[in-house]
């Protein structure tokens, strides 16, 4: 078999062990990476490469960096290069039928969920937020409406009780890597086939923003919990004492019912609760504003009339 040529094409930090396991894959040409362009980061504003390109750099790949990959210009250079496939994951830009039509065999995008299900922009942290236990990855064919394409194939993690956004996009990024470089093989030799979705099971899921990180403590401890983890490293979940921001990184979620109001921070068998809805949710880690993440044991010193006060979101501004 000739080498399969693939454009790879990504911007975010979960692509990156996809694009090296393509590299070292022995029936692959990974002959371009496209990726979106460098934006200012940190205080000075520098222009900064995403991990995507750092990445590539240091593997010896050729990038491109269209602001829009649809323009007449990038459609030349890509066409160029005569690829069999163009795969994506989770780059940022809805690509156009001219795009679409470039590769030789296939357009082929991997989402981060069991489609139909958790179509769209979060489907990690959606999949934390919904209390899922298995989730994956789907082989697609990209067409014009989002994550509707027909699946050549599908591969499934578990979800546990302690995964955050973070370490849950981990395990996708290495299932990627293991699984999706030999999927392809299997389309080039015919012995995978597309299957066409089912409209009436699909779901989506729409881009998350900072305001979606607050904390009702109306909830149940359970759904707090998995929306602190879903939202963990970003953008968050938090609450305010005493007028600031109070970030929640780490908790625990108890079925114990108290005899408080929800927002009511308690002492619980030497514990740090905070009554819910339904049970208590266990302080482990939080962060106040201007200040870093520390164990709630830490905080307590600064701030000795924690235990007993409230906490809740009356009056708050999103800034």
């Amino acid at each position: 078999m000739k080498p399969i040529k693939i454009i790879f094409i990504g911007t975010g930090e979960i692509g990156v062990s996809l694009m090296e396991a393509l590299v070292r894959h022995p029936q692959i040409d990974l002959t371009l990476v496209v990726t979106g362009i460098d934006k200012p980061m940190g205080r000075k504003m520098q222009l900064t490469p995403n991990e995507i390109k750092k990445a590539a750099l240091n593997l010896g790949l050729d990038t491109f960096q269209p602001e829009n990959i649809n323009e007449t210009s990038a459609l030349e250079k890509l066409k160029g290069l005569n690829p069999d496939f163009l795969l994506v994951m989770a780059y940022g830009q809805m690509l156009k039928q001219p795009v679409l039509e470039l590769p030789q065999i296939d357009c082929l995008n991997v989402h981060t969920s069991l489609l139909p299900t958790y179509r769209g922009a979060s489907p990690i942290k959606s999949a934390i937020l919904n209390g899922e236990e298995v989730t994956g990855i789907s082989l697609m064919r990209v067409i014009k409406k989002m994550d509707a394409g027909p699946v050549y194939f599908q591969f499934k993690t578990d979800i546990s009780n302690t995964d955050t956004g973070q370490t849950l996009s981990n395990k996708m990024a290495k299932l990627a890597a293991e699984e999706v470089p030999g999927a392809i093989v299997r389309i080039v030799d015919e012995s995978l086939e597309p299957v066409e979705q089912n409209e009436a099971e699909a779901t989506h899921v729409s881009k998350l923003e900072k305001a979606d990180g607050v904390i009702d403590w109306s909830d149940s401890a359970e759904k707090i919990d998995c929306k602190i983890r879903a939202f963990n490293p970003w953008p968050s979940a938090f609450t305010f004492f005493e007028g600031k921001r109070l970030k929640i990184h780490q908790a625990k979620a108890h079925a114990t019912p108290l005899p408080h109001k929800p927002g009511t921070v308690c002492e619980v068998e030497g514990r740090v609760g905070v009554s819910c809805g339904e049970g208590f949710l266990e302080l482990i880690e939080v962060q106040v504003e201007g200040r870093k993440a520390q164990s709630i044991e830490v905080f307590l010193n600064g701030n000795q009339g924690f235990v007993g006060g409230e906490v809740g979101v009356k009056g708050w501004k999103l800034k």
